[in-house]
C-alpha cells in the first residue's frame, strides 16, 4: 500500500496519519512543529535527535517548556527523559484530576496507554512497555536574591544560598535560549533545576549536566550553557519570583555527621564529632517519605576526606599513663614511641582482654584498605566511595516472573560530576548513570530493598570506575553487589525469577558489612558491651591500686598459704580462653569476608560467651 504524501516539514499528513486512530482522544498532546530556520546548523553540531523520537529534535536535551507542579519522565535505554511540554502538560491535568487510572496519550505520531497506578507507558502499536515517573518541580532559588548573588554581592549570596537551601520559596526558574523555538527562552527539567539550586547553596557558579547523551556546563555567573562536546554556548536566565524573606530552618537528615538523633548513622557513631574535619562538607543521607513505603534517598559524598576518629570512636592515649612507650605497634612492629609527633590511639573495639592500641597513622593506613580492627576483626562501619546521587523507592502492583505479589521500583541517578580523594582520579570529571531495578513484595524482598537502603546509605552500592560493557573509564558503576534490571527473563537476563539470587546479594552486601537488622542491632549490642568491660576493667583498676599498699601484707600471706596453686590455675584458664578468642576472631574474619550470616552470629555469641568467661575470671 502506498504511504500517505508529506507535508513540507517532513511530517506526514494529519488526515492520513491520524485516521487509524481518530477514537483515541482521551489525554492527547500534539504541538504544531516549528518552520524550518537556520537552527539546523545546531542539530548537526550540538547533539544528535532525541531518543525519545524524532518529532522532538527541535527541543533542546533535557528541557522543558513550562514549568508545572510535576514533570513527567519516560524511562529509555539511555535513563529517564521528560516528555515534550504538550505532552507533560496534558500528562499532569489528567493525573491531577484521577490519578489512579489510565488514559491515552498521543504523541509524535504514535498512542500510548497511559497507566498512573503502574506508572507505565505502552505503545499501542508496538506494544512495547517502559516505565514512567513524575518528578516534583523543585522550587528553585528566588529570583531576586540569585540575581544579587550572580552580581557577586555579599548579602545576595547569602540569600540564595539561603533560599535555595530552604528550597527557594521564590518560584524562579532557569531556562536556556533556544532561537528556533516558540518564545525562545525554554525552562530546564525538573533533575537539572535541582541540580542549580543545590550548586547556589553550596556557593558554586558552575554546574556540570547530562542531558540526552551530550554533557553541559552552565555557567551560572556568565549565563551561559556550553557543549563540552562542540564548545557550542546558548544563553541562561533566572525568571520569575520574588525575593523571599529569612526561610525556614531545614530539616534534620541522616548524616554520617549526625551526634545521637537522625538516620542510620547518627545511631551507629553516637555523639561525638562529625565524620569529616571542620571546613569540609560532610557525606549525608536526607530520606523523605515513608521507610515501609514510598522513599527518596539522596546521597551527597561530601568531600572526600574521611575523619576515623568518629568512626572508630577512638580515644588518644597518654604515655606512660595509658600504656608503655617502648610496647610495640602490632601492625607496623615498632615502638609505639611517646605520641608528641603521631599520636598513639585504642579503638572503641578493645576489651580487657584484647587492646586494640596503635600508632595513629598506622591505623589509619590500615583501615583504609580493611575496616576491621587488625587486632580484633571488629569490623568498624566505614562510608564508601560512592559519588552523590538518589535512590527513589516505589511500591507497584506490576509482578515480576515467577511472584502474584507486587514490585518494589529501586530507581539511581548519579549525575556528572568530579571526582574527590576517595575516587580513582581526584580532581577529574567522571559521567553519571541511571538504573532501574525490580524487586518482588514479599518477605524477602522487602529485607533486600532495606539493605540495599542502608547500603546506598553508606555509600556502598556504586563506585567511579571503567565500565566493563562499554569499556569507558572515570564513568558511574556497580560496586560488586549485583542487582535486578529486569522484571522477566531469570539471571542470564539479570531478572526474575532466580531462587539463589537472594543468597547471593547478601552475602555481597555483606562483604560490604551491610547486614540483615537483627544482625547489625546484635554487632551495636557487642561494642555497647566492649565498651562497657573496659570501662570496668578501669575501674577496677583504679579500686585495686588505691588499696593495694594497705593489703599488701594479707596478700603476701594468703600467697604464702598456698594461694600460688590458684593463681597457676587461673593463669591457666586465661591462656586457653585467650587461644580460643584468637582462634574465634580469626574464624570471624573468615565468616565475614564470606558473607556467611549464620556463622557470624555463631561466632559472635561464642566470642561473647569467652568474654564473659575471661572477666569472670578477671573479678
Amino acid at each position: 500500500p502506498s504511504r500517505p504524501p508529506r507535508t513540507p516539514s517532513g511530517r506526514r499528513s494529519s488526515a492520513s496519519a491520524n485516521s487509524s486512530s481518530s477514537k483515541v482522544t482521551t489525554c492527547q498532546a500534539r504541538r504544531p512543529r516549528p518552520p524550518p530556520c537556520s537552527a539546523a546548523s545546531y542539530f548537526a553540531t550540538s547533539r544528535a535527535p532525541s531518543s525519545l523520537s524524532r518529532d522532538r529534535s527541535d527541543l533542546e536535551p533535557g528541557v522543558t517548556m513550562a514549568a508545572t507542579t510535576g514533570v513527567w519522565e519516560v524511562e529509555m535505554d539511555n535513563g529517564w527523559n521528560p516528555y515534550d511540554s504538550a505532552s507533560n502538560a496534558s500528562l499532569e491535568s489528567f493525573y491531577a484530576s484521577n490519578p489512579t487510572s489510565t488514559c491515552q496519550l498521543k504523541t509524535n505520531g504514535f498512542t500510548y496507554a497511559i497507566d498512573f497506578q503502574s506508572m507505565t507507558q505502552q505503545n499501542n502499536r508496538t506494544h512495547r512497555l517502559r516505565n514512567i515517573r513524575r518528578v516534583a518541580t523543585a522550587a528553585p532559588p528566588a529570583y531576586a536574591a540569585t540575581a544579587a548573588w550572580l552580581t557577586g554581592s555579599g548579602s545576595g549570596a547569602a540569600a540564595a544560598a539561603s533560599s535555595a537551601g530552604a528550597g527557594g520559596g521564590g518560584g524562579g526558574t532557569w531556562e536556556v535560549e533556544l532561537e528556533h523555538y516558540q518564545g525562545g527562552w525554554t525552562a530546564y527539567d525538573a533533575m537539572v533545576q535541582q541540580q542549580i539550586s543545590s550548586a547556589i547553596t553550596t556557593g558554586q557558579t558552575k554546574v556540570t549536566t547530562s542531558m540526552r547523551g551530550q554533557t553541559y556546563e552552565l555557567n551560572l555567573r556568565k549565563q551561559t550553557q556550553t557543549n563540552k562536546h562542540t564548545g557550542f554556548k546558548r544563553k541562561l536566565r533566572c525568571t520569575g519570583g520574588a525575593a523571599v524573606a529569612s526561610p525556614p530552618a531545614p530539616a534534620a537528615s541522616a548524616s554520617f555527621a549526625s551526634g545521637g538523633g537522625g538516620g542510620l548513622f547518627g545511631g551507629l557513631f553516637g555523639t561525638g564529632g562529625g565524620i569529616f574535619p571542620a571546613g569540609t562538607r560532610s557525606p549525608s543521607c536526607v530520606r523523605s517519605g515513608s521507610r515501609t513505603g514510598d522513599e527518596v534517598l539522596t546521597f551527597d559524598a561530601g568531600d572526600g576526606v574521611i575523619d576515623y576518629a568518629t568512626v572508630t570512636e577512638w580515644t588518644v592515649l597518654q604515655p606512660n599513663v595509658d600504656y608503655d612507650p617502648k610496647q610495640t605497634c602490632d601492625i607496623s612492629a615498632d615502638e609505639l614511641g611517646d605520641g608528641t609527633t603521631i599520636p598513639v590511639v585504642r579503638l572503641s573495639c578493645a576489651t580487657p582482654s584484647i587492646d586494640c592500641v596503635f600508632r595513629q597513622d598506622v591505623i589509619e593506613s590500615s583501615l583504609k584498605s580493611n575496616p576491621q580492627c587488625p587486632k580484633c576483626s571488629y569490623r568498624h562501619t566505614m562510608p564508601g566511595s560512592q559519588p552523590s546521587g538518589t535512590m527513589r523507592v516505589k511500591r507497584t502492583r506490576t509482578r515480576c516472573e515467577g511472584y502474584t505479589c507486587g514490585t518494589w521500583n529501586v530507581d539511581y541517578h548519579f549525575p556528572d560530576g568530579t571526582q574527590t580523594a576517595l575516587h580513582p582520579n581526584s580532581g577529574t570529571y567522571f559521567s553519571g548513570t541511571s538504573r532501574h531495578c525490580y524487586y518482588p513484595d514479599d518477605a524477602e524482598g522487602r529485607e533486600l530493598v532495606e539493605m540495599l537502603k542502608r547500603g546506598f546509605e553508606r555509600g556502598h552500592l556504586f563506585i567511579i570506575g571503567k565500565s566493563t560493557t562499554t569499556g569507558q573509564d572515570n564513568t558511574t558503576i556497580w560496586a560488586s553487589v549485583h542487582q535486578k534490571t529486569s522484571t522477566g527473563g531469570g539471571p542470564t537476563s539479570h531478572g526474575w525469577p532466580d531462587a539463589a539470587y537472594f543468597g547471593r546479594v547478601r552475602n555481597e552486601l555483606a562483604a560490604k558489612g551491610v547486614f540483615d537488622l537483627a544482625t547489625e542491632q546484635q554487632q551495636r549490642d557487642e561494642l555497647a558491651q566492649r565498651k562497657q568491660a573496659r570501662l570496668t576493667a578501669t575501674s577496677s583498676s583504679s579500686a585495686s591500686a588505691s588499696s593495694a599498699s594497705a593489703s599488701a601484707s594479707g596478700a603476701a600471706a594468703a600467697a604464702g598459704g598456698g594461694g600460688g596453686a590458684a593463681s597457676g590455675t587461673d593463669d591457666a584458664e586465661r591462656a586457653r580462653i585467650q587461644s580460643e578468642l584468637s582462634d574465634v576472631a580469626e574464624a570471624l574474619k573468615a565468616a565475614m569476608k564470606a558473607g556467611e550470616r549464620d556463622k557470624i552470629r555463631e561466632l559472635m555469641a561464642a566470642r561473647t560467651k569467652l568474654q564473659a568467661d575471661m572477666k569472670a575470671l578477671d573479678g
